[in-house]
């Protein structure tokens, strides 16, 4: 190690200072461009990416908590405590709704399932019909429409139907 110390001593010693403030600055330029290239840059690209993450997120957060709003609003709005305060149960609203469409005679059977569940056999239902009934349902009462099982009728239009009614209360 001493004889490589030595050597470049040496060598220091034999040239000008204009070349050795030469060799001082461009070695303080390389270190700096290094530092550039290899810290600085990969650290405020990945800060970059991590910031424009972060907005992401925070704008996913706000849109989950206006359709949280939203949601709470329209559970609020549609009736469903309404019908229960009533005294109604989710098969008497049911069973008047299917009437009140005209479907009484294509409605083939109604069975309970629990106080917030109803199941429906529908033959030779007019589609438009049901889903208009499903659809004001929905809307007026909060009645969710699950478990649907829909064939094809023996004529255009018509079809056979099963369904499960669900009723979803406010607390």
């Amino acid at each position: 190690m001493s004889f490589l110390n030595k050597y470049l001593q040496a060598r220091w010693s034999a040239i000008s200072d204009r070349e050795k403030l030469l060799i001082v600055w461009g070695s303080q330029l390389l270190i700096f461009l290094l530092f550039l290239s290899l810290v600085w840059f990969p650290v405020r690209e990945h800060y970059r990416e991590l910031r424009e993450i972060t907005e992401n997120r925070i704008n996913t957060v706000r849109w989950m908590e206006q359709a949280a709003n939203d949601l709470v609003r329209m559970k609020a709005s549609t009736g469903s405590r309404l019908a229960l305060e009533k005294g109604d149960s989710l098969l008497s609203l049911a069973d008047r709704s299917v009437r009140k469409q005209g479907l009484g005679l294509v409605l083939k059977r109604v069975e309970p399932e629990g106080q917030d569940k109803v199941r429906l056999w529908f033959e030779q239902a007019p589609f438009q019909s049901l889903l208009i009934w499903m659809e004001g349902l929905h809307d007026r009462y909060g009645v969710e429409t699950a478990n649907v099982s829909i064939e094809k009728g023996k004529s255009p239009g018509l079809v056979n139907a099963q369904l499960v009614l669900v009723i979803r209360v406010l607390p």
